[in-house]
């Protein structure tokens, strides 16, 4: 400071030299003096520029250098009261329930039968469109699904005939010889299946008794070749018209003979009957014995001989595998198509669906609104012809932060606000599965308001007014005042109150405060557990006691010397 003092007095000192006239001794250098004076002058001014630029350097560096610091420890005290968590937000007011009817085909409206901000109940009709392109749709969709029907089914026959079964219980007779490994072709003579358990005879008689034979009638079989007399049943009269070479008229009548064994196919027969009054009706002529039941086994596709159960006079059962016959079984084509008719029922469903878009009725009552179209306009496809919104009850989405999400309930009231429009709902629903921002985790939450009345519109912002939760005569303190540290020994964050005492407190812990601005001497960490919060204060439920004063925060101002 006395260098920079002398510096000012030196060049005050020369400013006053340089200004003050000296004695003119002559007239001569009194000329010489008024000569000289303007550059006297501009020395001068060059003097006074120089001072005044160090004196401003000198100033600025005694204000940096001289800066200093207030520091003002806030403390506040804790008191005994009520608190409320409140939890407020917007959100947007939304329909419960809304019916977008669109149109996928192109057509022409022919009729409408609703007005834009009607009122309509389930199950109105609402409008009718002609749509060729629909229509065809529908009917393309049918040909592919009965398409992949038949292929499956094919596919599905194939795979069976791989294996050759016994249509029904009988005798194997006429039997190829084959062996395993041998090859055949489609379409070759396996075996022939026969029932020989009945044998059918067939026989004619005169009009005369027409009406003294019917079905279920005993009669006795005479079969000369094996010399036995077995009974049989009528199974079938068929009133054909046959003529005999005598003129007779006669008519068919078909039996079941039981096989004691030794019934053959082309054995003579005769069938006896009695009238009701014992008298005898006789056939014409006498019949031949046939198998009640004969089939050809065939192959129905080609193949190498894997397995061969067949010979001669085999006695088979119904379904019984015969042969088997190896080659594709059709496995990968057969889930392939499955699932080709699969997709082609969901777009046969799709076109159906599509076309019933164009005359539906209402899905839900509610109101119409985005109505588009009138009679005789051309739709083109994918337009939205109309909207049917159930503003009955309105859903509002909203978020709970992870202070307040146990203090959350379904079922809780809810106060909503809408532009003055005040209305009561009910917390509906609660997610448990949270979103981290902003270094808090929230979680959506729904709320459900009755709207009976109409006072709230959907798609129209809203606010909303939770009160989660009330404690009374509890111990608070300002949200400030409780910090968050890491436990000494843990390593946990743990939650504590700075108290302003003499001496520390028992149940303290040592705590490094001087980061959070709190005094090194006079202030001592105490753990503290805490409940309900609102924008202000938090409840402490444990570890602080009423009227004990606590650090709060520092406020710092900075003073300096301004010249």
């Amino acid at each position: 400071m006395s260098e920079i003092n002398k510096e000012y007095e030196v060049a005050q000192e020369d400013a006053f030299l340089q200004e003050t006239p000296q004695p003119v001794e002559d007239d001569l250098n009194a000329k010489k003096t008024k000569g000289n004076k303007s550059k006297k002058k501009k020395r001068i001014i060059i003097g006074v520029v120089l001072l005044a630029v160090i004196l401003l350097i000198i100033a600025w560096s005694r204000r940096g250098g001289g800066e200093t610091e207030e520091v003002t420890i806030m403390t506040e005290f804790s008191t005994r009261g009520s608190i409320s968590s409140v939890i407020e937000g917007n959100g947007l007011a939304k329909a419960k329930d809304n019916d977008v009817l669109t149109v996928v085909t192109s057509g022409t409206v022919l009729d409408v039968f609703v007005q834009e901000g009607e009122y309509v109940e389930e199950g109105t009709m609402l409008y009718m469109i002609d749509s060729p392109a629909g229509d065809e749709a529908v009917d393309e969709a049918k040909r592919d699904v009965d398409g992949y029907e038949n292929q499956l089914e094919e596919l599905y026959e194939a795979k069976e005939n791989l294996n050759v079964k016994a249509e029904f219980t009988g005798k194997l007779l006429k039997t190829a010889d084959l062996d395993v490994g041998d090859y055949v072709s489609n379409g070759t003579e396996l075996a022939v299946l026969v029932d020989d358990s009945q044998m059918r005879l067939k026989q004619y008689y005169s009009y005369a008794y027409e009406n003294d034979i019917y079905v279920g009638q005993t009669a006795v079989i005479s079969v000369p070749g094996v010399m036995q007399q077995i009974d049989g049943t009528v199974t079938e009269v068929v009133k054909v018209e046959r003529i005999s070479p005598e003129g007779g008229k006669l008519f068919c009548v078909e039996f079941l003979v039981n096989n004691p064994g030794t019934l053959i196919p082309e054995l003579k027969a005769t069938a006896v009957l009695y009238t009701d009054d014992e008298e005898m009706i006789t056939p014409y002529e006498q019949g031949e014995l046939a198998y009640k039941e004969s089939k050809q086994i065939v192959a129905k596709v080609s193949g190498d001989i894997e397995v061969n159960n067949m010979r001669d006079y085999l006695k088979v059962s119904a379904g019984e595998l015969l042969v088997r016959i190896g080659g594709n079984d059709n496995d990968n084509d057969i889930f392939e198509m499955e699932k080709n008719l699969e997709k082609a029922r969901e777009d046969l469903k799709d076109a159906e669906e599509n076309r019933d878009k164009l005359n539906p009725t209402a899905k839900i009552a509610g109101r119409v609104v985005g109505l588009n179209v009138s009679v005789g306009d051309e739709v083109s496809a994918n337009t939205n012809i109309l909207t049917i919104i159930d503003t009955s009850e309105i859903v509002v989405d909203a978020k709970i932060d992870e202070r307040n999400l146990s203090y959350i309930q379904v079922g809780m009231p809810v106060e909503v606000d809408q532009w003055g429009n005040i209305a009561m709902g009910v917390v509906d629903f609660v997610s448990l599965e949270g979103s981290y921002e902003n270094g808090m985790a929230t979680f959506p939450a729904k709320i459900l308001v009755e709207n009976s009345e109409g006072i709230l519109n959907s798609d129209v912002g809203i606010t909303y007014r939770i009160n989660a939760s009330q404690s009374d005569d509890c111990i608070i303190v300002p949200n400030q005042c409780v910090k968050s540290v890491a436990h000494p020994e843990s390593g946990e964050t743990m939650s504590v109150v700075f108290i302003k005492t003499q001496s520390m407190p028992e149940n303290a812990i040592v705590i490094d405060g001087t980061s959070l601005g709190v005094p090194e001497t006079g202030y001592y960490a105490v753990p503290v557990k805490t409940g309900i919060a609102d924008k202000f204060n938090v409840e402490i439920t444990e570890g602080l006691e009423e009227d004990v004063e606590v650090f709060s925060q520092v406020i710092r101002q900075n003073e300096g010397m301004m010249w």
